[in-house]
């Protein structure tokens, strides 16, 4: 995720950068987006196994859906600082 938001969003050209800058921002941010994973996810796998099969796996898209949207609206603010 934070290598493709420094492509959209980066300064660089280069991939080499994507990758620097994204697992820099990811090391910033793991230990709360790791805690929020698994108060998600957690949940929704004990969820999901109950549910008939043929109900899990759009049950499970539902709940991927939500956690990207939250990724998104949490981590998604495009830095508008200059390249120094």
């Amino acid at each position: 995720y934070y290598a493709v938001k420094e492509f959209v969003g980066g300064q660089s050209w280069n991939p080499v950068d994507w990758v620097k800058d994204g697992v820099t921002k990811y090391s910033k941010n793991a230990k709360e987006d790791l805690t929020a994973m698994v108060q998600l996810w957690l949940p929704s796998d004990c969820v999901q196994f109950v549910l008939p099969v043929h109900i899990r796996l759009p049950f499970r898209h539902m709940v991927s859906f939500f956690w990207t949207a939250y990724v998104s609206f949490t981590r998604g603010a495009i830095d508008n600082k200059k390249a120094e």
